[in-house]
């Protein structure tokens, strides 16, 4: 039977067609896009190639196509080659946010140092009852239990204790928030740190599925502080991004389980949902209390 082409997937075919050849005859090398956040098994040689290179996509808010606007403008391919200008240079040559941005990393990077912004948050957060929080969640991945959070970690700067909220199922989620509320009780000297939207983002779930607690779980919200957010306000960091196990790592925090990342907790979760065993979930504890004292760690280094 003949099968009839659309022009465009023709030449769409031959395009690619195209590009694999020149891949094929060593007349390019194609380059990573940039850093690789996900948990792909490539990830780890993906990034390796991109740090031994120094290539431009280490440098925070450079991806693949902000790459290409730096090497077509100044004819460059390292952030070491960046070190040859000025910040007025690159400002004038780049858009100014832009070539600041650029600077003062390759700056950071060169002298292997946080460098403060000028616009440095003061905080002073002395009469207030300080928490560092993380959630857990399970995602729509799972074959039959559908997407929840299970484990909120909170972890107490005067105290210094951890504390956590861990629910078994879907059907103990709202359980876990009511526990979680009455943990702090009244709310208005509370300061929540969290580490970018991601918590938000279910407590906004939480509070549609659940209306009983919604009430309360507004107010958290305007408790809750995304300390994410006041570190790049703040700081150069040597980092390719502000993730929380890029930033730690450099001011010389280190997590207990190597193995053990947000992806592989979750699987260690879903283990024990079908055993008995207590390991597993062991496992997932030590690692969200690690990211709660990962966040007052940063806070204690960077704004002590």
């Amino acid at each position: 039977e003949k099968i009839e082409y659309n022009n465009e997937v023709v030449k769409e075919i031959y395009r690619h067609l195209e590009n694999w050849k020149v891949i094929r005859d060593n007349k390019e090398k194609p380059q990573p896009k940039g850093i690789d956040k996900t948990e792909s098994p490539w990830r780890i040689y993906a990034n390796k190639i991109l740090t031994n290179s120094q290539d431009l996509t280490l440098i925070p808010g450079v991806g693949g196509t902000k790459r290409d606007v730096i090497k077509n403008q100044l004819k460059i391919t390292t952030i070491t080659d960046l070190e040859n200008y000025t910040e007025d240079q690159l400002m004038n040559l780049l858009k100014p946010a832009f070539g600041k941005n650029v600077y003062n990393h390759v700056t950071a990077y060169k002298l292997k140092k946080v460098i403060p912004t000028k616009n440095k948050i003061v905080k002073d957060d002395s009469s207030k009852r300080v928490f560092y929080f993380d959630f857990e969640t399970s995602d729509d991945v799972h074959p039959s239990e559908l997407p929840h959070a299970y484990l909120i970690g909170l972890w107490g700067k005067e105290k210094k204790v951890f504390k956590y909220f861990l629910g078994r199922g879907k059907q103990e989620e709202e359980m876990i928030f009511k526990n979680f509320l009455d943990y702090l009780g009244n709310l208005d000297d509370v300061i929540l740190y969290h580490w970018s939207k991601y918590e938000i983002g279910a407590i906004d779930d939480v509070i549609e599925e659940y209306p009983k607690l919604a009430d309360q779980l507004k107010k958290l919200k305007t408790r809750c502080v995304d300390l994410l957010d006041i570190v790049k306000d703040s700081f150069y960091i040597p980092v390719p991004t502000y993730s929380i196990k890029k930033v730690a790592p450099f001011l010389g925090f280190s997590w207990r389980q190597g193995e053990v990342n947000a992806f592989e907790s979750m699987v260690l979760y879903w283990d024990w949902l079908r055993g008995s065993k207590q390991e597993p979930i062991d496992k997932v504890l030590r690692y969200n209390e690690d990211d709660c004292i990962a966040m007052a760690y940063i806070d204690e280094k960077l704004f002590s």
